[in-house]
Parts: structure tokens; sequence; C-alpha cells
């Protein structure tokens, strides 16, 4: 493969990348805010252990994750898995700000 063509693989991996990334939904403070509570109301327990995770240890545990994620869907089961990561990461990032 030429300097070239590698050039123009990269190229168009990074504009279709940039094209996903342009369609994700910008979540608002008040969205996740409102995540948040519903969280708290249908999985309480769930919900400390998230939070003892992320401030704990910065991470969250796969099975916890995915549960999370499933929650999401459950509040808004129309959303796509690009939108719904990007929530969970919002989430964590709110978590971490100590609004929480």
């Amino acid at each position: 493969m030429s300097d070239e063509a590698i050039y123009e693989n990269a190229l168009a991996g990074y504009l279709v990348a940039k094209e996903q990334q342009a369609r994700l939904r910008t979540w608002h403070d008040d969205e996740i805010v409102a995540f948040a509570r519903y969280f708290l109301e249908k999985r309480p327990e769930e919900y400390a252990e998230f939070l003892r995770q992320e401030k704990e240890f910065n991470e969250i545990e796969p099975d916890l994750a995915l549960a999370v994620r499933h929650l999401i869907w459950q509040w808004m089961p129309d959303l796509d898995f690009p939108d719904c990561d990007e929530l969970f990461g919002k989430f964590r990032d709110y978590v971490k700000s100590d609004r929480v």
C-alpha cells in the first residue's frame, strides 16, 4: 500500500468519525440531572454503588456499567448506542463534579 493510499484511508476514517461526532446528541445539564434522579429513584442501591466506584476508583465495573446503560434505554427507549454512551460519560462527569 502506498503512502498516498494510507493517507487517504486515514483521512476517510477521520472524516467518518467527525461526521459521527457531529450527529451525537448534545446533552444539557438538566437532562443529566433528570437521569440522575431517575437512576436514584429506580435503583437506589446501584446508584450508591455507582457513586462509590466512580469516586473511589474512577471506573465502573462492567456489569454495573451495562446495567446503567440498560436503565438509560428504559428512560429514553429510542436512544441510539452512541448517544447512550455519551450520556453515560456525561453522568460520570456529573458524579465527579461533586454536584451529587
